[in-house]
């Protein structure tokens, strides 16, 4: 019959022996954790990363309906609103809320992962569209 334990699901037949083995289960979790913490660290950086491609390959499908440049301006709007949707999804399934909720929408009540998350991604995608719509679009003097 299995044991379940914190180290896991065990048969009968080892579960005597479970701890004999904890330390380098413990050990190896340990280090497991700092590395999973350093990875947490950098986390933005994929979201960031992520948010580029997701604007190039809407990008891409979007120039079948529209000119090069507003294509691309459409792709990173596309990336900003779905990590904005992405972890408002999140944070109403944290705290057991029902979706779609309005107050979702207060951000301040987001956990620090879910701010990390959104802002970073978000600020680069929208300085990378005001920067290209400058540069596309200048004003006309008149």
């Amino acid at each position: 019959m299995p044991v379940l334990s914190k180290e896991g699901l065990h048969t009968t037949e080892n579960a005597a022996s479970v701890g004999t083995y904890l330390a380098p289960t413990t050990q190896s979790r340990t280090e497991s954790d700092k590395k999973m913490q350093m990875m947490i660290q950098f986390d933005w950086l994929g979201h960031i990363v992520e948010a580029l491609v997701m604007a190039g390959i809407v990008g891409v499908a979007a120039m079948a309906l529209y000119e090069r440049r507003v294509a691309v301006l459409i792709g990173l709007a596309f990336a900003g609103g779905h990590f904005h949707g992405r972890e408002k999804r999140d944070y109403e399934i944290s705290v057991h809320m029902p979706p779609p909720h309005l107050d979702a929408y207060l951000m301040w009540r987001w956990s620090w992962d879910q701010m990390t998350d959104f802002w970073p991604a978000a600020l680069v995608v929208l300085t990378i569209s005001v920067w290209l719509y400058r540069r596309w679009f200048p004003k006309h003097e008149t």
